[in-house]
């Protein structure tokens, strides 16, 4: 079955500025701001048949510098599909619909 990664940027988490306009995270090298402002993430293996998923915002981890997402900070969803160098292309249709967030 395919694996998303499902990234969520926020504004502690993106470079401050000039990398980024609205970040809050210092990077220590400013050369390479993305080496330690990091989006959380999870890995979420995609239904099949098709099914309605929850993805609690507490269950999206290893952000840098800030570990969890806070809800009200979010500036970016990602979803990305696990691909190696050398790994055949598969096929996937991934449809999102109806997303919603929800803090509770």
């Amino acid at each position: 079955m395919p694996v998303l990664a499902l990234s969520i940027l926020t504004r502690e988490n993106s470079p401050e500025p000039p990398a980024t306009t609205i970040g809050r995270c210092v990077p220590p090298d400013p050369n390479a701001p993305y080496a330690s402002c990091k989006s959380a993430q999870t890995r979420l293996t995609v239904p099949n048949p098709p099914a309605a998923m929850s993805v609690p915002f507490n269950t999206l981890s290893g952000g840098q510098p800030q570990t969890l997402v806070s809800p009200g900070q979010l500036l970016d969803v990602r979803f990305n599909l696990d691909w190696a160098v050398g790994q055949l292309p598969y096929a996937v249709d991934v449809t999102l619909g109806d997303v919603t967030f929800t803090v509770k």
